[in-house]
């Protein structure tokens, strides 16, 4: 994914990412984490708040690493650090659009436009008796 700096013109420098994710949810989250931890630039581009929705949970209970709860608005933040310190990198607002061509996904967010290069191939399974669909 590349993001260019600043507004769109013809004479942009560009940032490189390997990962774009729309959203920092729970599962937008642990996609950059995990990401991030494999060694991929990633950048997660967000229009609210870490956490999304978990902002409006009081009490979230049974959590792992959490015996006495915790708010849905603490855990977000934690979740965006631990995102954060292995690398991913976070942007506020809202993606205008999103679009397919060849090899790349064009992404316009804030006056900017972003790449990422689609690197999805259908992979056979190597197991006996595997679907032939592919």
């Amino acid at each position: 994914m590349a993001i260019p700096d600043g507004r769109l013109n013809d004479e942009q420098e560009t940032s490189e990412y390997d990962i774009g994710i729309i959203g920092a949810g729970v599962a937008g989250l642990t996609a950059a984490l995990f990401a991030a931890r494999l060694g991929h630039s990633t950048l997660v581009i967000e229009r609210f708040a870490p956490g999304g929705h978990l902002v409006n949970i009081e009490s979230i209970e049974d959590f792992p690493g959490f015996p006495n709860g915790v708010a849905g608005y603490e855990l977000g933040p934690f979740m965006q650090e631990q995102a954060a310190n292995q690398g991913a990198q976070f942007q506020m607002g809202e993606v205008e659009s999103l679009e397919a061509s060849d090899s790349y996904w064009q992404v316009k967010h804030r006056r900017r436009r972003l790449s990422c290069q689609s690197r999805n191939r259908r992979k056979r399974l190597r197991a006996k008796r595997s679907l032939r669909a592919w």
